[in-house]
């Protein structure tokens, strides 16, 4: 069985796989901002060339939220539950 340290950093990386999509999207609606964007339909336009298309899959990345919403969150809360179970143990030993 993993260290508590160890489990505690794989229930942080199973969070994270969860609401990394969200992340790059928020990213991606920032560079916008600051770049100051356009949004031209489903499309950014830029003044920098090639810009308001990496913005674009940034923006658009939350839909990969989709595949590790369901799975990373069933894992962070099996990992948190697992965590909490061992900390219990441990405190009633």
């Amino acid at each position: 069985m993993p260290s508590l340290k160890i489990h505690a950093w794989l229930v942080g990386i199973a969070f994270l796989y969860t609401v990394f999509p969200i992340l790059i999207a928020l990213l991606g609606v920032g560079l916008a901002r600051l770049f100051n964007c356009s949004s031209v339909g489903l499309e950014y336009q830029c003044s920098i060339p090639g810009l308001g298309d990496l913005i674009t899959l940034m923006v658009f990345a939350h839909w990969l939220g989709l595949l590790t919403l369901p799975t990373g969150g069933l894992l962070t809360i099996i990992g948190v539950l697992s965590l909490l179970g061992r900390l219990v143990g441990r405190l009633f030993r």
